[in-house]
């Protein structure tokens, strides 16, 4: 009696240990929040740690660490926990986990090049943050395009809602010549001056290469700069 038993409890066991050791990669897989919801084009990501770009495809996976880049042909939309991006053609974005020197909270955004819209929406109000070569946007609920150059200057729309977006302030690094003609670098008081500003419905702010506010101020619907076709694909898919 007891014997016939005993391989029905050794095989419970072994399906135990089994889901308790692959249950870790399942909850890890599940809870990244990223889905790629539409795909057009070319698009790549390239894996934390690695060298290559591999090719997106509809089933393919993006997490934290992963770097994401479309073609001049590619865009795409990547819904990230209560973050909506849509990723214009020849962009460059990076997926972190968070950072800390910034202040900004898990899963962070940055935008390296290319144009990026954005649809954050508040959880428990807590702030998302975005970041550009030059400045941390943060917020709970608004709707905004971000626009950055291959020079590092930018240019934020925000649709609805309100956005606070402060100077990210990375510190000039300058080589002087010595007196014995050597090079030494020298960062004291080379860290930029600091700004905040917070952008409501509406309005626009433009930042040169350097950090600095070159404009602030509202745009209308009916500037040309809204009669792209990347706004009427962006305003048709949120439809």
């Amino acid at each position: 009696m007891y014997s016939s038993s005993i391989p029905t409890i050794k095989n419970s066991l072994l399906y135990i240990l089994i889901a308790l050791v692959f249950l870790p990669l399942s909850a890890n897989a599940d809870g990244t929040d990223f889905t790629l919801k539409y795909l057009e084009g070319t698009s790549r990501k390239k894996a934390p740690g690695s060298e290559g770009w591999l090719k997106l495809d509809s089933n393919s996976v993006i997490g934290i660490g992963d770097s994401v880049k479309t073609l001049e042909d590619g865009r795409l939309e990547l819904q990230i926990s209560d973050r909506l991006l849509r990723i214009g053609t020849g962009t460059l974005i990076a997926i972190s986990d968070s950072n800390i020197e910034y202040n900004m909270p898990e899963k962070t955004i940055e935008l390296i090049s290319g144009e990026l819209w954005s649809m954050f929406i508040s959880k428990e109000d807590v702030n998302r943050g975005l970041l550009l070569p030059k400045a941390n946007v943060y917020g709970g609920d608004f709707d905004a395009r971000f626009s950055v150059g291959d020079d590092g200057t930018a240019e934020i729309k925000v649709y609805s809602g309100e956005a606070d977006i402060t100077r990210r302030l990375i510190p000039v690094i300058d080589s002087i010549e010595t007196d014995d003609g050597a090079d030494s670098t020298d960062i004291t008081d080379h860290t930029p001056e600091s700004w905040s500003v917070t952008l409501d419905s509406n309005e626009k702010l433009i930042l040169s290469s350097s950090g600095e506010i070159i404009f602030r101020g509202p745009f209308s619907p009916d500037d040309p700069d809204e009669q792209t076709d990347w706004v009427r694909w962006n305003k048709d898919r949120a439809r």
